[in-house]
């Protein structure tokens, strides 16, 4: 076991328990679990959606979309959030990405090889675009929220319009699937990383790739990618050759990428120095910065692991909660604290503070099925989940109760 290792037991609770809970009289199963542990199946009781307190909770349902469970004995909060809108017929497979602006806008690729983009608010259907020879595997708007970016099977990268829905560049560079990019500033320049083991920076300006900052053996997939700003104290290398004239804003960028053999690595993108490397047991297959100094990135093993990038080598905290693989990852700061969503293979997506571990929010709505992306726009919580659907969730919800 690593040092530093949060464990507590997970709850689980009825898929469906915001409607359950309308009904005159109810009864919603919930389900208790301790990592290696076997699992307490406990029921909550409701009259006209008042809860009764359970054996081991104190339950509260302040409104139809948000659950309170406080332990009797260990005072641990578990908060359950109910969708306020389902989208389920906007992909007719598993949906792989997903992404929001803040301008009403949403953008999502499907195992149906669908690139679609659509209304946030109401899950309608505004530009279907078209060009990826095969399955698409991500999408990003830049910055602006007027351009998406995406990439997957075919190898290829495409640019798109959202005004106009052409296609307005195809970048080819990568020898196999590219699967997460990461946008540089304001997104002239934007990495990539790939199954062939490369990251790539690349130019807009031009449609071609600039250099390669990390090139691995074409066995050791790169899964996931993310850029932060440094603090001068970070040593970020030194360059040993000209930049090129087209790379802009690589100045004082980490690069950190997460890989298929469990390495973590830290790069700085204007030196094209290694930071560091740490090596894990499992698959990486998420990771975020959560503030200046902080990098958190989700395993195949299930546990979750924050590090500071000035010292990788010690692990500040791991979340060794569940064994359900991290599939995706979601950096959000709530109430002015600094935390993060998970979501896992098993449906589950946990919100977890930095500065506490005593308090936990869960999105609930999938009924088993694994949660493959995560979305903000500063006010909802958007899930990508194998059940086809796109979840929207209020964080108001908790805020007003």
């Amino acid at each position: 076991m690593r040092s530093n290792s949060i464990s507590y037991p997970m709850i689980t609770i009825q898929s469906d328990w915001d409607q359950v809970i309308r009904r005159p009289v109810a009864n919603v199963w919930l389900t208790s679990k301790t990592i290696n542990e076997n699992s307490v199946h406990q029921t909550i009781q409701f009259n006209e959606s008042k809860a009764s307190d359970s054996q081991d909770f104190h339950i509260t349902c302040p409104s139809n979309y948000y659950l309170k469970l406080i332990n009797k004995s260990t005072k641990q909060l578990y908060g359950f959030i109910a969708p306020n809108h389902v989208f389920s017929s906007i992909h007719s497979k598993s949906v792989s990405s997903i992404d929001v602006t803040t301008g009403g806008l949403g953008v999502s690729v499907g195992a149906d090889s669908k690139l679609l983009v659509w209304s946030s608010a109401d899950g309608s259907i505004r530009r279907d675009l078209r060009g990826h020879v095969f399955e698409p595997y991500f999408c990003r708007f830049f910055p602006s929220g007027e351009v998406i970016l995406s990439g997957g099977s075919d190898m290829q990268l495409k640019i798109w319009s959202v005004i106009t829905s052409e296609c307005a560049a195809t970048l080819i560079g990568h020898k196999s699937a590219i699967l997460d990019a990461a946008f540089v500033d304001r997104g002239r320049n934007f990495v990539t990383v790939s199954r062939d083991g490369s990251s790539k920076l690349w130019d807009c300006s031009t449609s071609s790739c600039l250099e390669t900052p990390i090139q691995l053996s074409a066995t050791e997939a790169i899964n996931t990618c993310a850029i932060q700003s440094m603090a001068a104290d970070v040593d970020l290398g030194v360059r040993h050759k000209p930049l090129h004239e087209k790379a802009v804003g690589t100045d004082g960028k980490l690069l950190t990428v997460g890989t298929e053999k469990g390495n973590v690595i830290g790069v700085g993108l204007e030196s094209n120095q290694k930071v560091f490397e740490l090596k894990n047991n499992s698959a990486v297959n998420s990771i975020r910065f959560v503030d200046e100094y902080s990098v958190v990135f989700g395993l195949q093993s299930g546990e979750i692991v924050l590090i500071d990038v000035r010292n990788s080598e010690n692990i500040v905290k791991c979340w060794r909660t569940s064994s359900s693989p991290v599939l995706s990852l979601l950096s959000l700061s709530y109430k002015e604290r600094n935390g993060f969503f998970a979501g896992r293979a098993d449906g589950s997506t946990v919100y977890h503070y930095l500065d506490s571990d005593n308090e936990t929010f869960q999105l609930s709505g999938p009924d088993f099925d694994a949660i493959y992306s995560l979305a903000s726009d500063g006010s909802h919580v958007f899930t990508a989940c194998r059940d086809k659907c796109i979840r929207k969730y209020e964080l108001k919800i908790i805020t007003d109760s």
